[in-house]
């Protein structure tokens, strides 16, 4: 029986993989097609500007259509404008077409003029070729659309169980014109749950026991099962018999309403294994973010030398006390270290330990530590909590043990964000959540941010970030 038992597993895992394999070599063979499509009808314009206004074509725009062709492979294959474009509406894709070709123009004309070429080519046909091109890209990319989805037929999918997590599902699938499905209907044996049951045009079905009757009469090719955890053997006699019918068959884990981390599934041997909560910083992941953190802030060390060194002259002329001042804060894994910053306040002691957030017109604070706040100059120290390992550049932004300590009970998956590194950056600050946190409400915003920066990690991310917070340094809420 468990040779039985093993071998069907091995047939349905070796049919899940010659599946995902079809789907990629389709996927390939179609963003291959638009990338010629894209490519064809760009160079052929540039032509068409070139001969119009010169009467031949130079060997110049002949080397200038080899480059756009190799920028345009590289970059629109890094921005993803061929891999998302089934999921993404088409206005959104538009916009990132255009700044893909931004992205190639401006490579371009770095090129021509590091090269000393950019006198060869006319101005006026390059202006004309950047406008018009984005023009043509987007009209390419509406039409393929336009054909892919009047000439798709649509499977018809079944949702078993009318819980929450089911009408969300299904109004996202059928909200989205390039799904592949499309839900028909929902069966459950829960009545409660079908009197519930509010997606617009998708009606009840009936219950479980009626399923194969309503696979033959609906035609359905996809099953999405949706069942509390105690109907397991249900489940699995469900998937069991949707082997006779070829069904695709999809599980939606009740993990809806949780806070998840990074979440991602993984198979162990013959065992799928879903991770709720995993940390963004594994294996080569790590070492990219490393290398970011220790290149960058070395750099800016050897840069801004002289700014630390002028800092650390006018605290200790201007106030009694340290230059530096350290703090215990949580990182990463709620490790405790100390963070190091420029004093900016008279040194005082708090009472009984107790943590006192700045505010706006806080009389602890000195002139010259008022100038470093606002400037953001007193987090500069912090260089050196990421050349030491225990910060990133960019991460949630480390608070206080005890401020950590009064949020516990107040917000539910708080200490979530201490999954990665803390930063002198993150992706809430750069969205105008700095400074003193006065309501609950407040710090709950700031953990989204940081929990959806956890979700999203990735080096690009980083450096976007890096660069924003060059803008939001001089905000009013920096004090």
């Amino acid at each position: 029986m468990a040779v039985k038992k093993s071998a069907i597993q091995s047939q349905v895992f070796s049919q899940q993989s010659e599946k995902k394999m079809l789907l990629h070599r389709h996927a390939l063979a179609t963003s291959i097609a638009q990338f010629s499509l894209d490519v064809c009808f760009t160079l052929a314009l540039l032509y068409g500007l070139v001969f119009n206004k010169l009467g031949e074509i130079p060997d110049p725009y002949l080397m200038l259509s080899i480059l756009t062709t190799l920028l345009m492979f590289m970059v629109y294959r890094e921005r993803g404008i061929y891999s998302k474009h089934n999921t993404r509406a088409l206005m959104s894709n538009s916009f990132s077409i255009f700044k893909a070709w931004c992205i190639v123009l401006i490579a371009l004309v770095i090129i021509a003029f590091v090269t000393k070429q950019s006198a060869v080519y006319s101005r006026e046909v390059i202006l004309t070729w950047f406008a018009l091109g984005s023009v043509v890209q987007i009209a390419i990319h509406a039409v393929t659309y336009y054909i892919a989805r009047q000439t798709a037929q649509p499977e018809n999918a079944l949702v078993i169980g009318a819980g929450e997590i089911s009408q969300y599902l299904t109004g996202r699938i059928n909200g989205n014109p390039w799904m592949a499905d499309r839900v028909v209907g929902v069966i459950d044996n829960d009545e409660q749950a079908l009197l519930d049951w509010r997606v617009k045009n998708v009606p009840c079905l009936g219950n479980i026991e009626q399923l194969k009757e309503i696979i033959s009469q609906r035609n359905i090719t996809a099953l999405y099962i949706s069942l509390p955890v105690n109907e397991m053997e249900l489940m699995k006699k469900i998937h069991l018999e949707s082997f006779d019918k070829n069904l695709n068959v999809y599980w939606l884990p009740p993990v809806y309403d949780m806070s998840v981390i990074n979440p991602s599934i993984k198979q162990i041997g013959n065992v799928m294994v879903f991770a709720l909560s995993e940390s963004a910083l594994i294996g080569q992941k790590s070492y990219n973010k490393k290398f970011l953190d220790y290149g960058l802030s070395i750099t800016a060390l050897v840069l801004l030398s002289p700014l630390l060194l002028m800092t650390a002259i006018a605290i200790k002329l201007t106030s009694k006390g340290p230059v530096l001042f350290k703090q215990e804060r949580h990182g990463w894994r709620g490790e405790v270290f100390n963070v190091w910053k420029f004093r900016s306040m008279r040194a005082h002691k708090e009472n009984n330990g107790k943590i006192t957030q700045a505010t706006k017109e806080d009389p602890r604070i000195t002139a010259v530590g008022r100038f470093i706040r606002r400037t953001s100059i007193d987090e500069l120290p912090q260089l050196f909590n990421v050349l030491n390992g225990t910060m990133s550049l960019v991460g949630p932004r480390p608070h206080p043990v005890e401020l950590n300590h009064s949020y516990l009970d107040k917000i539910e998956d708080y200490m979530a964000r201490h999954n990665i590194k803390p930063g002198l950056t993150g992706l809430a600050q750069i969205n105008n959540c700095r400074g003193e946190t006065k309501t609950v409400e407040e710090m709950r915003r700031r953990v989204e941010y940081d929990l959806e920066y956890i979700n999203n990690w990735s080096n690009k991310l980083d450096i976007k970030i890096i660069i924003k917070t060059l803008f939001v340094l001089f905000s009013d809420k920096a004090y």
